[in-house]
Order: structure tokens, then C-alpha cells, then sequence
């Protein structure tokens, strides 16, 4: 970390990934574990390529815990006023015929400045903003009851896998939050939702 001044003539810790900076780089974001916001901003840089395959140029929704997991977490959808540059705007109309300006990710920019904002999970549509109205992923979301454990997760996973093999329907598995899993089968974008 090197260290900066700020307008307010006080020293901060600061530092630079990916060309994003990264203020609070010390700040605990999982404490049990000791990793810090500087850490999640490395792991998205180590694992931009992996993450970009499923998130890049969609639309997306953000997790986020500016205080780390401890602190208060909320759900964001649309970019506002002062958001970093690599989060960019689409503006989709919805359900009920108004535009509003959803976010979405091209590159590792914005995979960073994400976690600049305190993010840990996204949430990403089915479909590319190239085509909203054109699908290329069916997922079937298994998010269980808090008092259901992993096993039955597990067994649920590999039992929908095994149907939709029979029905000649590749998927893969991505897990998701603590305990979920999302079946995941490609989509030609050939039809609409």
C-alpha cells in the first residue's frame, strides 16, 4: 500500500488494482477469515477471465457489504450518480414501460471497481445486452431453506443434471452464496423469454 493525501490534509491508505483505485484497502470484508477489501479486489483481478465468461456484458445486480460482512448489506441494480467508470449504464425499460439505467461489466475495470464499492456477490441476467429479449442460459436457481444443509443441495444438483442428460441438455453447476447452486444449461439465442 503507499500512502496519499486527501483533500482533507489527513493520510489515507490507498491503493491502486488494475488502475482502480481502492480506498480502505485494510478494511476486514470477511474478519473470521482476515481477508480485507484489498483482498477481494485481488481475487477479482486474479480471476477476472473466469468471471468475465459469465458476467461480462450482461446485465447485473449487485450484492453489497461496503462494511465488510458485519456491517449492512443491500441489493443494487441501477447505476447512479458517482459510481466508478468501469461499472457502465444500460438503460432497459421495464415491465412497466420506464427506462432505468442497469449496470453491467466489459473488463477487470469493472470487476475492481465493483469491489471498490464493497461487492461480493452479482447477480447476472440470462441474456447479453446485445439482446435482452434473447436468452443463451436457463438456470435453475436450487436456493435452499436456511435449515436444509449442503447435502440435500448436493443430491438436488446431481439429480437435475442427471434429467436433463437424459434430455441431451448439457449444464454445469456454479455455486452460489453460502449454500445455493445454480444448474446452469446453455441457449442458443434463437427465441425470446
Amino acid at each position: 500500500a503507499r500512502i496519499v493525501k486527501v483533500d482533507n490534509d489527513m493520510e489515507e491508505d490507498r491503493v491502486t488494482v488494475a488502475g482502480v483505485p481502492i480506498s480502505s484497502p485494510g478494511r476486514k470484508v470477511f474478519p473470521k477469515a482476515d481477508y480485507s477489501k484489498l483482498d477481494v479486489a485481488h481475487y477479482y483481478e486474479h480471476m477476472a477471465d473466469r468471471i468475465l465468461a459469465h458476467a461480462a456484458d450482461r446485465p447485473l445486480s449487485l450484492v453489497r457489504l461496503p462494511q465488510g460482512l458485519n456491517g449492512e448489506s443491500f441489493f443494487q441494480k441501477h447505476v447512479h450518480q458517482g459510481f466508478p467508470g468501469g461499472i457502465k449504464s444500460v438503460e432497459i425499460v421495464n415491465s412497466a414501460g420506464k427506462a432505468e439505467p442497469y449496470m453491467y461489466v466489459t473488463d477487470t475495470k469493472g470487476l475492481i471497481a465493483a469491489a471498490q464499492m464493497g461487492t461480493l456477490e452479482f447477480h447476472i441476467w440470462g441474456s447479453r445486452r446485445d439482446r435482452l429479449e434473447r436468452p443463451d442460459r436457463l438456470v435453475f436457481d436450487l436456493d435452499p431453506d436456511k435449515n436444509l444443509g449442503f447435502d440435500a443441495v448436493r443430491h438436488a444438483a446431481n439429480a437435475l443434471r442427471h434429467v436433463l442428460q437424459e434430455l441431451d441438455l448439457s449444464s454445469w453447476l456454479l455455486l452460489s452464496g453460502g449454500k445455493g447452486a445454480h444448474v446452469t444449461v446453455p441457449l442458443r439465442r434463437t427465441v425470446e423469454w
